[in-house]
């Protein structure tokens, strides 16, 4: 019995019909730019922050509103909450934080913002406590403001002026508390939320700040840091729905 094989060609016979080729390589660069955009597409299950362009009267910001972080309607006879943010942070920084979640799962309207020059907000050399003017009208009053860092150069400067229109103040750690004097009459319900191991803006000048305002409270919140709303971010939300609701 024969047997049928196929016969393979000797190396120099396979060279004459083949010609090596250099495999390709996709650079990493371009590797992990493709696995960002990949990532970045989600699964769906995280809430998609849906902005807006507010516009004022000198310039226009970039906003978030609670309302696109749940499928509950705000309740109408609430004051809105507007959150500012820190030098390093943004309006997303409140969706990262799930606290416009919390808000919105509560049923608080709520507005997040990119102050001017950061995240997708214009530069703008409008004074800052006319900014917030605008922007509260706009919003409507009265507002509880959440007040942040660097924001603290906004929310303080239109609190000073603006008491009636504000229906709360949550200090986290801002800036400008120290130079800071009550107004007379002075009777916004005011809360401060700060980080136990703050080392920007320090817990005593927190105590200090509270120990102003007639009937304010200041929580502070075990090994928070700065930015408490980002390292402890379930205990922060706490605090604040519990601020708000109580009012």
């Amino acid at each position: 019995k024969r047997e049928s094989f196929t016969a393979v060609p000797d190396l120099p016979t396979m060279h004459k019909h083949f010609r090596y080729r250099q495999p390709r390589y996709v650079p990493m660069a371009a590797l992990l730019a493709a696995i960002a955009i990949l990532g970045s597409c989600g699964t769906g299950s995280e809430p998609d922050p849906v902005a807006t362009e507010t516009e004022l009267s000198e310039t226009s910001l970039h906003t978030i509103n609670a309302d696109t972080q749940c499928d509950r309607e705000p309740e109408e006879n609430g004051p809105t909450v507007l959150l500012l943010h820190g030098a390093a942070y943004r309006a997303e920084t409140w969706v990262e934080s799930a606290t416009l979640q919390a808000l919105c799962e509560a049923g608080v309207p709520a507005v997040a913002v990119d102050l001017p020059g950061f995240g997708l907000s214009p530069s703008s050399d409008q004074a800052p406590e006319e900014l917030m003017a605008d922007l509260t009208g706009e919003i409507g009053t009265p507002v509880v403001v959440v007040s942040p860092s660097m924001s603290g150069r906004y929310g303080l400067a239109w609190l000073t002026g603006n008491p009636d229109e504000a229906a709360g103040f949550v200090a986290v750690a801002p800036v400008g508390i120290e130079a800071w004097e009550t107004p007379d009459g002075f009777d916004v319900p005011t809360i401060g939320i700060w980080g136990e191991a703050d080392a920007v803006v320090p817990v005593e000048r927190g105590e200090q700040f509270i120990a102003q305002i007639d009937g304010a409270e200041l929580q502070v919140i075990a090994g928070g840091d700065h930015a408490v709303y980002q390292s402890h971010p379930d205990d922060f939300n706490e605090q604040l729905l519990t601020f708000v609701e109580g009012l």
